[in-house]
């Protein structure tokens, strides 16, 4: 298996339960440079799936209440490396990406648009961390540069920065 990033996800957004909340990770496969998907095992291990044109995304979408659990019962999952990388959270429904087949040498996670009303998943309500994990280390942002919609804070105690803690933490309504 090699080396992996842990991850744990606990839920703390206070306007959905578990069983509401999905996980799609995207991502560039090192090897290839080619788009994938993250498929989770029943031990939590995420696998970079290279996308095809019948790759349907909400194959990759995960509740948080269907990930494995670890002994203080919250979301554990491994991630093996990845390139550029996003972390979706989205309540309710999980996000449908489409897949842009324009140059057929090389297919494309298409990222939801919140700003587009003609995008499937504008009334979604989600957000996204974005991240690298590669073997030069770990490069992790819980960005609200592009637009704000959930709490998303992350927390990484062997941060070689001294930035141990970062993103918006507190209830949306006050953040809003």
């Amino acid at each position: 298996m090699g080396k992996t990033m842990p991850i744990v996800i606990k839920n703390q957004v206070g306007i959905a339960d578990d069983a509401n909340v999905y996980v799609t990770i995207k991502a560039l496969e090192p090897a290839t440079g080619k788009d994938c998907f993250v498929k989770f095992d029943a031990t939590g291990l995420g696998t970079c799936v290279p996308v095809t044109l019948a790759t349907q995304s909400i194959n990759y979408a995960h509740k948080i209440s269907d990930l494995p659990k670890n002994a203080d019962n919250q979301a554990s999952i491994q991630l093996q490396q990845v390139d550029s990388g996003r972390i979706y959270f989205s309540i309710n429904y999980p996000i449908n990406f489409s897949i842009d087949s324009t140059n057929p040498n090389r297919l494309v996670i298409v990222d939801p648009d919140g700003f587009k009303m003609r995008d499937e998943n504008y009334y979604t309500l989600y957000d996204k961390v974005e991240f690298t994990y590669n073997g030069n280390g770990v490069w992790i942002n819980p960005t609200a540069v592009d637009f704000f919609s959930l709490p998303i804070q992350i927390s990484q105690a062997t941060s070689t920065s001294g930035v141990t803690n970062a993103g918006l933490h507190g209830s949306r309504a006050d953040i809003i």
